[in-house]
């Protein structure tokens, strides 16, 4: 990038997002699953924007699920859900906005995880 860019919940020029990734999931199947925060929440409206590290969805009857973990970025982890946890963003831009002077770069870094039963 050659010139200062300020990223925020809106997006960014000549983007209607600025999200860093994005994990996609049938809605039929995740209407399925329990949507859990680790930093408490068990449905998308109680997980979304709250400061937590990652995003649990298990299946109730099971046990088993897939972990969304943010592990590196500029602030604390945020995500949003979508309310038919169909899509899951993590979001370093979900409380504020973030500038980037020309030249700086942003890293961010995901880990998505299936598991079984904890």
């Amino acid at each position: 990038m050659n010139h200062d860019s300020r990223h925020n919940r809106a997006g960014c020029p000549g983007r209607r997002y600025a999200s860093g990734t994005t994990l996609r999931l049938d809605p039929v199947q995740a209407a399925a699953f329990e949507v859990r925060g680790r930093a408490g929440g068990r449905s998308p409206a109680e997980v979304t924007g709250r400061e937590t590290g990652s995003i649990d969805f298990v299946d109730p009857k099971t046990g088993e699920g897939v972990e969304f973990a943010q592990l590196a970025a500029p602030v604390s982890g945020r995500f949003y859900v979508w309310p038919d946890r169909r899509m899951i963003n993590p979001s370093p831009i979900y409380t504020a906005p973030l500038a980037l002077k020309a030249g700086e770069t942003l890293d961010l870094a995901y880990r998505l995880s299936v598991h079984a039963a904890r």
